[in-house]
């Protein structure tokens, strides 16, 4: 949409997604604040009942600028090996999900070397979070895990 000349009235544009294949994380990432109270409904029901609704999230978008031209992402952008798997498994589609598998070791028989340099610029509003404080909240996130030892059971909600 942002490629647009009208791009400004285009994004204004609701638009649905229902999932379906092996990249859901639009679906996922669009969904994530939206909650059902029916249990028993599927991910595609719950999605198009959002749609029915024109049930709306709002979403962060990255704007990559390259020498080829900008390139605008809402999930993610990926480079190097991961999206050389992604994008080489497709000739295995058939395989299912298994393609990604096949694809990994293949291109890990056959490793390239990637060459890249990452700027960014920080948002203006951007507060940096006070780093005692993020490992104070990640120390006792850590120390109410017990972890099981190799030879004894995994506890019934892990699995």
């Amino acid at each position: 949409l942002f490629l647009r000349e009208d791009w400004q009235d285009a994004c204004k544009t609701l638009i649905g997604v229902i999932p379906g294949g092996s990249g859901n994380g639009l679906a996922k990432s669009i969904s994530f604040s939206q909650t059902e109270d029916d249990e028993t409904m599927t991910d595609i029901e719950k999605t198009t009942l959002r749609m029915i609704k024109c049930s709306s999230s709002p979403m962060d978008l990255v704007c990559v600028e390259m020498e080829q031209g900008k390139l605008y992402s809402f999930l993610s952008v990926g480079w190097g090996f991961l999206c050389d798997v992604d994008i080489e498994s497709e000739r295995f589609r058939w395989m299912g999900e298994f393609r990604f598998t096949v694809q990994t070791l293949l291109r890990l028989a056959n490793l390239r070397f990637y060459r890249g340099r990452l700027s960014y610029l920080e948002a203006e509003d951007f507060k940096h979070p006070n780093k005692v404080e993020v490992f104070e909240k990640l120390k006792v996130q850590t120390e109410q895990i017990e972890i099981p030892k190799l030879s004894e059971s995994l506890p019934p909600e892990w699995t």
